[in-house]
């Protein structure tokens, strides 16, 4: 090993081997929790935010690939997951019992508190979701109309007001 390739490892090492610090919330998900994310920083202030969006992601995507491993690296507090607008037809029928799972996964495993954020009424109707939380009887919460740039996904506004009231709701 070369001198420059060894002081390069030992410059990372450290960092690599450290945990991060916790975070007060951890949000994971699709391209909302994506777009949301940036706006919940700011609106939480001193609390540190953890996220990991993956933009036309799925329920059944994250409790096979990447949920635990989110909750692994990002301790702390609450987890928030915003998820099942992307979920296929195909997916739709089990989507509870993946819903049960990331709950399972974050409060069994890891003691911490799971709230699912609900999407904001879309051009499509996501009763399916809604039905699934309610059914696994997790805890919710629903940021009711925001203005839409697409159909889908809330204006910077929208995600402005969203992210406002999640703070309120989690924090006072």
């Amino acid at each position: 090993m070369n001198r420059r390739a060894a002081l390069s490892a030992l410059l990372v090492a450290p960092a690599a081997l450290a945990s991060p610090a916790p975070a007060a919330a951890l949000l994971v998900g699709d391209s909302l929790a994506f777009q949301l994310a940036p706006r919940l920083r700011k609106a939480m202030g001193e609390r540190r935010l953890a996220a990991d969006g993956r933009g036309g992601s799925s329920t059944r995507q994250w409790r096979d690939k990447w949920f635990r491993r989110a909750v692994e690296r990002y301790p702390g507090g609450v987890v928030l997951v915003s998820l099942g607008v992307n979920c296929t037809r195909s997916e739709r029928p089990r989507l509870a019992e993946d819903i049960g799972a990331l709950v399972d996964v974050c409060e069994d495993v890891f003691q911490r508190q799971l709230l699912w954020l609900l999407p904001p009424p879309l051009k499509f109707s996501t009763k399916y979701l809604r039905d699934a939380v309610a059914e696994v009887g997790c805890s919710s919460f629903d940021p009711g109309v925001l203005p839409l740039g697409d159909g889908v996904h809330p204006t910077h506004a929208g995600y402005e007001k969203w992210a406002t009231m999640l703070v309120k709701k989690l924090y006072g």
